[in-house]
């Protein structure tokens, strides 16, 4: 399993050959991607089998990448789990990158763990921030999707599973 990433730079007439995100190994799932419009474009994304989550930077408008880096202080939920985390990437206008991952913070070996929850980050070029809760509590967040209006003014929206239902199975 990898994410690929084609993009098109003159409004879909042509396409990129595809960049395949397939390191650290080749479990890698739900890929997220955003570019600044400036050249720089971050990838994050988790591999089954790991429990870190990944993230690449390319500043020259996808053609090349740095080596695939864990996020500081979070990690994926485990596959058995849920197979239902995803993340999502928006730029601000000050060309900051904000990530919304459905994340734990601990290395804890159950699905009931308490820092298990839906995390706010941001990536200024350089460094990620310290992983902020937005959501934590009874429930399970999945599938987080990130707006920004008026350049910074950042919103969250994401589905939130009942309790009664972490024994009923995938769905």
């Amino acid at each position: 399993e990898s994410g690929w990433l084609v993009h098109s730079t003159d409004g879909g007439e042509t396409w990129s050959a595809p960049v395949v995100f397939d390191q650290p190994e080749k479990t890698n799932v739900q890929l997220a991607t955003a570019s600044d419009g400036r050249g720089t474009v971050l990838a994050v994304w988790r591999a089954t089998t790991r429990d870190e989550i990944f993230y690449s930077v390319s500043r020259d408008g996808a053609r090349t990448w740095t080596a695939p880096a864990a996020i500081p202080g979070l990690y994926a939920r485990a596959w058995e789990w849920t197979r239902f985390d995803a993340y999502d990437l928006a730029v601000d206008g000050a060309g900051v990158f904000h990530l919304a991952a459905v994340a734990r913070r601990t290395l804890v070996s159950g699905p009931d763990d308490e820092s298990d929850g839906l995390y706010h980050l941001a990536w200024d070029g350089t460094a990620w921030s310290a992983p902020e809760v937005i959501f934590g509590g009874e429930g399970h967040a999945e599938y987080p999707r990130l707006a920004l209006t008026r350049g910074n003014q950042l919103h969250a929206v994401w589905f939130l599973r009942d309790q009664e239902f972490t024994e009923g199975g995938q769905y």
